[in-house]
């Protein structure tokens, strides 16, 4: 993520339905590995600032 979130002219990471199927959750946002990779993507955006969603 920290890669990607780096490359210049990147300013969005979405991090969704397809997330959550790899990680075979889908039908449960609550889910504690959900949870947890979301955090990852908020880091990973941190720095340098780009948006995330998800």
């Amino acid at each position: 993520m920290e890669e990607i979130a780096a490359v210049e002219g990147v300013a969005l990471l979405a991090a969704g339905l397809s997330l959550s199927r790899l990680l075979g959750v889908s039908d449960r946002p609550a889910h504690p590995k959900l949870i947890e990779a979301t955090g990852w993507v908020r880091a990973a955006v941190r720095n340098p600032p780009v948006a995330a969603y998800g």
